[in-house]
């Protein structure tokens, strides 16, 4: 997907401009950590989603954030497989994307290696 850093970076200013606009978030500026493991995050999850829907939501990233293993060996666990949006998405991305990404863009997608 051409344009995930643009992508990306525009989502990381929605979510400064939703802290400035909350009266009960932290004011701090210097969180780069947080900010860091967000763009990751963002970086992981809209390829894949993307190629296996043919569209972004905030809902379905989050979704997509929620359901990813917590353990190594979940992965592999046909329960969790069956329960996992994350799941679902990076199965429908590699087998029958909508939007098709190469095979390298997608493994980029997968931190653990």
């Amino acid at each position: 997907m051409d344009g995930i850093g643009t992508v990306t970076e525009c989502l990381m200013r929605i979510l400064e401009a939703a802290k400035r606009a909350s009266p009960t978030a932290s004011q701090h500026g210097g969180e780069p950590f947080w900010e860091d493991a967000t763009r990751q995050t963002l970086r992981y999850t809209l390829p894949p989603l993307y190629s296996a829907t043919g569209s972004l939501s905030i809902p379905d990233i989050i979704r997509f954030v929620n359901t990813a293993p917590t353990r190594m060996k979940d992965v592999t666990n046909p329960d969790w497989q069956n329960g996992s949006f994350m799941y679902s998405v990076m199965d429908a991305a590699t087998r029958h994307p909508r939007v098709p990404l190469s095979r390298q863009a997608l493994t980029d997608c997968i931190p653990l290696r």
